[in-house]
């Protein structure tokens, strides 16, 4: 449903409430949070469970640290005994957050290899690393000191909610705390994963010894962390899971995966022609969106 396809308040106001919430069912987040705005009557109607919950486990789904498991919502139960509302606006804010923290470092699972140009093979070169304090323990290396720089800011969601997968969860309450607050009381911008007044964060560095700077950055569709340089990448993922990443010659060598894509091009041009030739229609952005 399109904004464009909400019902105006005197059109609703007229339901019973049992309409409204099956109304509501219909509404992706930026929908729903409008309808929610309409009056207090709406702002009122029981939209958690079953409206905002099934919204948090679509979202996540993709994301193995923060899939919706049973195990999961129980976690979150005791020790995030919020809304599924200001769940889901949560994690979207968390999602923006540029800085990792020395908690996510060494709590989270970390796949590791070479980028092609520095001699990686994909999985043949893949490894399996882990961050203590202050040192990298890597296959082959001595233990590697790092430090991030800058390190995370106090006020940021690091320590409060880290999913781990099938390691469990760590957890800081006080961040966690200040988060949610914040996460409620400022306008989320959903189209962008975060809040609209999120400022942007100055890059942050992993250095280890004297190798090059590695940045630290997220993956948008699984929200894990990258940390990378020329020659290196570093992904996080769920405990006992493969990293969902095959950038960069991480899983594929490069040589290969663009092959891959080039044959898989291929097959969807002679496709998009045998399509034409049939006499395929179009649909444009508009109707898409509307259709989804």
């Amino acid at each position: 449903m399109s904004g464009a396809d909400v019902p105006n308040s005197s059109q609703l106001e007229g339901l019973v409430d049992e309409l409204l919430v099956i109304i509501a069912g219909f509404c992706g987040p930026r929908d729903l949070l409008r309808l929610q705005c309409i009056s207090h009557r709406f702002a009122a109607l029981p939209t958690d469970a079953p409206c905002w919950q099934p919204l948090c486990a679509a979202r996540w789904a993709t994301k193995p640290r923060y899939r919706l498991t049973p195990s999961r919502e129980q976690w979150l139960k005791i020790h995030l005994p919020a809304s599924w509302q200001q769940r889901y606006l949560f994690f979207e804010r968390d999602a923006r957050r540029a800085h990792i923290s020395s908690v996510e470092l060494q709590s989270l699972a970390w796949s590791f290899n070479f980028t092609s140009a520095a001699g990686g093979q994909g999985r043949r070169t893949l490894q399996t690393v882990s961050f203590t304090d202050s040192v990298l323990h890597c296959p082959g290396y001595p233990p590697l000191p790092y430090t991030l720089d800058p390190p995370a800011e106090p006020d940021q969601p690091s320590a409060e909610l880290v999913p781990r997968g099938a390691g469990g969860w760590a957890f800081g309450p006080l961040t966690m705390l200040q988060n949610l607050m914040h996460s409620l009381f400022v306008a989320p911008d959903l189209s962008t994963g975060g809040p609209a007044s999120a400022s942007a964060a100055a890059p942050q560095n992993l250095l280890i010894v004297n190798f090059p700077p590695h940045k630290v950055s997220r993956i948008g569709n699984t929200w894990e962390w990258l940390i990378a340089n020329d020659n290196v990448t570093f992904v996080s993922s769920a405990e006992g899971e493969e990293a969902l990443y095959d950038e960069r010659g991480f899983l594929t060598p490069e040589g290969i995966a663009q092959a891959e894509e080039a044959a898989q091009a291929e097959e969807a041009a002679q496709a998009e022609a045998g399509t034409g030739a049939e006499g395929g229609t179009e649909v444009d952005e508009a109707d898409a969106a509307q259709a989804s």
